[in-house]
């Protein structure tokens, strides 16, 4: 059974809401910085918050899932227990897929995006390290 890895923010400033988490809320960086595109804030191994550049994300749900307009805040990131595939395979018969598992080697896991009965964007994913 996956668990809830982070829930991510997809932001349009993201230098600005990288100085707003870290900064004002004074967040721990677990991942990142001002640069971006990505950041994590948190405690290790607990859930954490993260935000990621909104046009990214958005573009891969596009380009790869064949949305034409997602407009996603945000997302819910859950870590897949056995493989993203064997999740996804399982997901499937629940939720929308909208990308197949993929591996990102920039993100640095295998991940795959759905849609929840909401509509809602979820993502399962694993480290390639995990």
């Amino acid at each position: 059974m996956s668990r809830l890895r982070s829930i991510r923010l997809l932001v349009e400033d993201y230098p600005a809401s990288y100085r707003f988490y870290s900064e004002r809320m004074k967040l721990p960086v677990l991942y990142g910085d001002e640069n971006g595109p990505y950041a994590e804030f948190g405690e290790e191994g607990e859930v954490s918050l993260s935000i990621f550049q909104k046009d990214m994300m958005l573009d891969v749900l596009k380009d790869e899932g064949g949305e034409s307009d997602p407009a996603d805040d945000f997302m819910l990131i859950f870590k897949a227990d056995g493989t993203v595939d064997e999740e996804s395979a399982e997901l499937a018969t629940h939720a929308t897929p909208v990308v197949a598992p993929t591996d990102r080697a920039a993100w640095g896991v295998r991940a795959a995006q759905f849609r929840d009965p909401q509509g809602l964007l979820v993502e399962v994913n694993k480290g390639f390290d995990e």
